[in-house]
């Protein structure tokens, strides 16, 4: 014998998705601020990230991103403190004179004639290369 067609057996639920998914956009300031409250004592990452409507796995994502972007930083430092020493036993003609850079232990000279992009690509070329142990 055979079933009609419209027994309640048959009848699936059918849920339709309207619109376009897309995905949310987080500015920076948003990531760091979930990211520093997870830095918190007593946190859980996972907690976190559920308030903020975020898989745990993408805060993870961005605690890295940000612990790698503060090594970056922490490597080229924005300021070195300069000194002037009088050299007494060099003449130097008013308003020109010889600048001296230490960085990591070398010491440029740059003489006052040099030119600016040439002294900007050695202290680039300089910052550029990997620290020595000390």
């Amino acid at each position: 014998m055979m079933k009609p067609p419209l027994e309640a057996d048959t009848f699936r639920r059918i849920e339709v998705i309207t619109g376009v998914g897309r995905r949310r956009r987080w500015s920076e300031e948003q990531k760091a601020a979930i990211v520093a409250e997870t830095l918190e004592p007593g946190a859980a990452v996972s907690e976190v990230a559920q308030r903020h409507g975020v898989s745990a796995s993408q805060v993870f994502s961005w605690r890295k991103a940000a612990r790698k972007q503060a090594a970056v930083l922490a490597a080229y430092p924005a300021f070195v403190p300069a000194a002037i020493e009088p050299r007494p036993s060099t003449p130097v003609r008013m308003g020109y004179g010889l600048i001296e850079v230490e960085i990591e232990g070398a010491k440029i000279r740059i003489p006052p004639d040099a030119a600016p992009k040439t002294v900007l690509a050695v202290l680039e070329g300089l910052l550029a290369l990997p620290k020595r142990r000390r």
